[in-house]
């Protein structure tokens, strides 16, 4: 049997359980809304046996061929939301801790993904992106104006992004934004900056051909060029998507010897499945970073690389032993 999590909404997961009825393989999937139940559980030196029951289903640890962890967290369901604060507060740190590794369990099973509360720190990456050979961006953190003029002045111009990530967010007139896109630093912003500010990230801003996603799988990479720089909503990011003027994608190859950095550095991250993020500028690809849980849905169906079949088929060779 091979288990999949994520959440309720993702199309990209639902075609992969389309291909695994396809290939007549068994499955169940834990959504990060289900209340999920633990049953029978025993873990012990010699035995490591649970029981999980959601949505009138049941899955035991022992039954579990293959995993594959997309998002979400297994919702596990208690009683002690209303008890006294201090003890409702000791009973959650107590229920996380054993959902934390009921999640490393699962990842020792063969596996894809693997469960993270946090995305990966940008700036380690970065610099693993570095030892490997890999060209980034110029890149600071500051949190004063003295500090940014001074770096400022190595570069034509900056641009500045969320140190984690950036995030969605709806307001009370039903209104859906994002908060801290990918955004260039102009004038304004300089005369409005205070002595003193939130630490923020900087980067130069690399004047690009293209902006590259390749998807990651297991040691094989598939790319797709985006082609968003004529357009002034996405010239910056392509993820300030324009609706009404979607910007062009198409397959491409890349280079042999970035493929290679590329699959170096994500064996030292541990990763064997994720989406990376690249542009092209003069002749060069810089890399930018890595989100191992990110949407390939969006590189699958305009490239034609069927990947949602490619997680689906790799989830069955590894249920297989092979």
């Amino acid at each position: 049997m091979i288990l999949l999590i994520g959440e309720k909404i993702d199309p990209t997961l639902d075609e992969i359980c389309r291909w695994l009825n396809y290939y007549k393989k068994t499955w169940k999937r834990i959504n990060d809304v289900d209340e999920t139940t633990i049953l029978n559980l025993c873990i012990s030196n010699e035995e490591i046996n649970f029981t999980l029951l959601f949505n009138n289903d049941i899955v035991t640890y022992k039954e579990i061929k293959s995993v594959y962890y997309r998002r979400g967290i297994i919702h596990i369901k208690n009683d002690y939301e209303k008890s006294n604060t201090n003890l409702s507060y000791y009973l959650k740190q107590e229920s996380y801790n054993l959902i934390n590794f009921i999640h490393i369990l699962l990842e020792k099973k063969p596996s894809i993904g693997k469960f993270q509360m946090f995305g990966p720190n940008k700036l380690k990456v970065l610099f693993e992106a570095k030892k490997v050979g890999l060209n980034i961006p110029s890149t600071f953190i500051s949190n004063n104006k003295k500090d940014y003029i001074n770096q400022s002045k190595k570069h034509k111009s900056l641009i500045t992004k969320a140190i984690y990530e950036a995030f969605s967010f709806k307001s009370e007139d039903g209104m859906v934004g994002v908060s801290f896109p990918t955004s260039l630093v102009n004038e304004f912003d300089i005369k409005k900056m205070k002595d003193n500010f939130l630490y923020t990230l900087f980067q130069e801003n690399i004047t690009k051909t293209f902006e590259i996603r390749s998807f990651f799988l297991d040691g094989s990479i598939f790319s797709m060029a985006i082609l968003s720089q004529k357009n002034n909503k996405t010239e910056i990011d392509y993820r300030n998507y324009d609706d009404k003027l979607p910007n062009r994608r198409i397959p491409i190859s890349l280079p042999i010897n970035i493929e290679k950095k590329l699959k170096k550095l994500m064996n030292n991250l541990k990763y064997n499945i994720g989406c990376i993020d690249l542009i092209y500028s003069k002749n060069e690809f810089v890399f930018l970073e890595i989100n191992p849980v990110g949407q390939y849905g969006m590189v699958s169906e305009p490239c034609c690389y069927e990947l949602e079949k490619e997680v689906a088929i790799k989830l069955i060779k590894l249920a297989d032993g092979e």
